[in-house]
């Protein structure tokens, strides 16, 4: 038999209609049955679990594996899961793809947050944010959240409050400094509420981020022109609405309004 064949075989269980247990079926003239029923022993069984299927490591199966890693990782000496974090473990363990978790894990960032958990005995949002690889971060926060073990965080304020601070860096001091105090303190409380309404959409993004362009670009005009928000007139604005050339420049009126 080939590897595919092999693979395919090991992952195909089904129904043995002899004795109903779901596991790898032997194709016979007769009719597909279990190994057992048919008096031979079974070949592809879990040395652990007993489950005959496809096999990851020493002879073992992926969820047994699982199991054994999640449980060294969890536990803070003798092999038992701390108590708070149970609800973690029986999450982890229970994965659909136990494959795909142990493929994971083994990136030793993720395994070394989750000892965290045991090691300091907290975790926070922050600390996952830590994490250099999006993929294992946004995997090790659903987990956590869906466990209990922190709470539900909006993704969207966070995402648009790290993309304020990187678009900030790229501003002159003065003109970050408003921007920031605007978009902290009126944005991103609007934002908020909408959130908390459900009534955030694909294009609050673009609203969020396109009002702070417009807000930085409108002070770094008064700049240049030796204007402040105090000393700028009406025909002042006026004049920056037909220089900018911004078919978005009429949204000034929102930091306009704030100010």
């Amino acid at each position: 038999m080939c590897a595919t064949c092999y693979t395919t075989y090991v992952r195909s269980k089904q129904e043995c209609p002899q004795c109903n247990r779901v596991t790898l079926l032997v194709p016979t003239a007769t009719g597909n049955r279990c190994r057992p029923c048919l008096g031979f022993p079974e070949r592809f069984g879990c040395t652990v679990c007993g489950e005959e299927g496809s096999l990851f490591e020493q002879q073992t199966c992926a969820r047994c594996v699982l199991k054994s890693k999640a449980r060294e990782l969890l536990s803070a000496d003798a092999g038992i899961v701390e108590p708070h974090l149970l609800p973690l473990y029986e999450l982890i363990v229970a994965a659909k793809q136990p494959r795909s978790v142990l493929k994971w894990l083994k990136e030793g960032i993720s395994a070394r947050a989750l000892r965290q958990l045991v090691v300091e005995r907290t975790i926070s949002h922050a600390t996952i944010d830590e994490i250099p690889s999006r993929l294992a971060r946004d995997f090790l926060r659903a987990m956590v959240v869906s466990a209990g073990v922190l709470p539900t965080r909006s993704e969207l304020s966070n995402r648009l409050e790290s993309w304020l601070e990187s678009y900030a860096t790229r501003l002159p001091v003065s003109t970050a400094k408003l921007v920031k105090i605007y978009a902290q303190w009126h944005l991103l409380r609007r934002l908020r509420r909408k959130l908390e309404r459900g009534m955030a959409t694909r294009g609050t993004v673009g609203w969020f981020q396109q009002r702070v362009r417009i807000a930085s670009h409108f002070i770094g005009w008064l700049a240049t022109n030796g204007l402040t928000i105090a000393t700028c007139t009406q025909p002042d604005i006026d004049l920056w609405l037909v220089e900018s050339q911004v078919t978005t420049a009429y949204s000034v009126r929102d930091f306009l309004r704030w100010t």
